[in-house]
């Protein structure tokens, strides 16, 4: 899903760290795998937001994920995508355009600035926002 085997090596590596340093808070029912999946797709939208590659990536890692035909893999699109959609109703009517022409439409900042009559900055300021928006809240889920 990363696109390299160095990185997905980190990922795994770190997604045990996190397991270790939480091993005495842990209460594990029936099975560690939904912990470590959700700990494994933290890891990867982190590593996503150091590398800027923003929504992008997380966009890729849901249609990845969806490609997989794992109930688990299923329930974690399915998560993501609910959360983006909930968060993109709440974004006021321009940020909420302005992100929608540039990363579904994928317009250049002049064309969704000259389309919505704005100016590039205030483009570039929108998409910010709700990228930043985008990111707390699935840092939270």
């Amino acid at each position: 899903m990363v696109g390299e085997d160095e990185q997905a090596r980190d990922i795994v590596q770190n997604t045990f760290i996190v397991v270790w340093k939480n091993r005495n808070q842990l209460i594990i029912g029936d099975s560690l795998m939904p912990y470590l999946i959700k700990v494994a797709r933290n890891e990867t939208i982190s590593l996503f937001r150091k590398n800027k590659v923003r929504l992008d990536g997380m966009e890729l890692l849901a249609r990845d994920l969806h490609a997989v035909e794992n109930p688990e893999n299923l329930f974690i699109t399915k998560e993501l995508n609910a959360t983006i959609e909930v968060e993109m109703i709440k974004m006021p009517m321009s940020m909420k355009k302005c992100f929608q022409l540039s990363r579904y439409e994928n317009k250049s900042i002049r064309d969704i600035a000259k389309e919505l009559s704005l100016s590039e900055q205030t483009v570039k300021n929108n998409i910010s926002e709700a990228l930043n928006r985008l990111r707390k809240r699935i840092k939270l889920t």
